[in-house]
């Protein structure tokens, strides 16, 4: 069986995208014994060495062209943002099952199975749609791994993370360290976990402002598992994009704040949750706002053990393997099974 992927992956855009495909791509393994993987993915130097590290046997084609991928497929996931309908519709013809993720526009509905777990879709269902629609954070596509991790309730905090995606794009890290030092400082025993990805490359503007802090601080770049890091974290402050799905599924308490205008959304549905506290963009006049939350939930015992509580039960463990189950038994038994 043929198993593709279509996904973004940048240090612009972020490693969310190639990294969920990744984790599905591991849960396929073990349910696909003749599994073949090809990923064509941006032609980014990032995306491609976080490939070449974590699924060495799979085929890579770095996108150079425009020109949409030509399987034909099994299995063809396609993980971008607002395709065209159109092109969705040429993509489903040259698979058997065509998975979306996090489309927010009409090639959503083109999909025979359409995931929307950070992103909700902006479309309506046209008449001729038969998808099979799976949306809200529960879809979060984490990887099996992820669960084995364990998150303990500490009644008194010792480590408070940050975290801004693999690359932290608009270099939010250094400001966080800066506004959230004085807030460690009086809390004798706390101390920050500060983590970034191997598309991370903001180094000198972050070691400068932790060296100002004066603080106990812990570096965690490019760690073969970020998982460790985010369970053992008592309270973080994340952006909003799968990284705070991983902590929510962790039961790890958060505050989440973001560079990113698409990301609002996915902060206010957990919030809503109750798995977060939603700042919203990070903007000079909403600093206060962030300081207070991230005070109230080190200070609250009863509220982290409340947003640990909603965040692992929002989202569904088994994901990743439902949406794998259905979208192999449509591609072997064809879409009028």
């Amino acid at each position: 069986m043929i198993l593709g992927f279509f996904c973004f992956g940048s240090t612009t855009i972020g490693m969310g995208h190639v990294s969920r495909c990744i984790g599905l791509a591991n849960a396929a393994q073990s349910r696909i014994p003749d599994l073949h993987v090809v990923f064509e993915v941006d032609d980014d130097p990032d995306a491609l060495a976080m490939l070449a590290r974590r699924r060495p046997g799979d085929e890579i084609r770095p996108r150079t062209t425009a020109a949409l991928p030509q399987g034909p497929w099994d299995i063809l996931v396609v993980d971008r943002l607002a395709v065209p309908a159109e092109d969705m519709a040429t993509l489903r013809g040259r698979a058997s099952c065509l998975v979306s993720i996090d489309d927010v526009g009409p090639g959503h509905w083109e999909a025979d199975i359409a995931v929307n777990c950070l992103y909700g879709c902006r479309t309506p269902r046209p008449p001729h749609s038969r998808t099979d629609d799976l949306s809200g954070i529960r879809w979060a596509l984490l990887p099996p791994a992820l669960w084995e991790q364990v998150h303990e309730h500490r009644p008194r905090p010792t480590r408070l993370l940050l975290a801004q995606g693999s690359g932290d794009p608009h270099g939010l890290l250094p400001r966080l360290v800066e506004i959230l030092a004085p807030v460690a400082k009086v809390r004798p025993g706390l101390g920050l976990d500060i983590l970034t990805g191997p598309s991370f490359h903001r180094h000198e503007p972050l070691d400068t402002m932790l060296a100002r802090a004066e603080i106990p601080f812990r570096r965690h770049h490019a760690v073969p598992s970020s998982w460790s890091v985010l369970a053992a974290a008592d309270v973080a402050v994340s952006s909003a994009g799968i990284t705070a799905c991983e902590l929510a599924a962790l039961g790890v308490p958060m505050v989440l704040v973001t560079g990113e205008s698409k990301e609002v959304e996915t902060a206010r549905m957990l919030d809503d949750l109750g798995a977060a506290t939603a700042v919203g963009l990070f903007e000079p006049e909403r600093t206060a706002a962030l300081t207070a939350a991230v005070i109230e939930l080190l200070d609250s015992e009863q509220k982290r053990h409340a947003m640990g509580e909603a965040g692992r039960q929002a989202v569904e463990r088994h994901a990743a393997e439902i949406i794998l189950d259905r979208a192999i038994a449509l591609a072997r038994s064809g879409r009028d099974m």
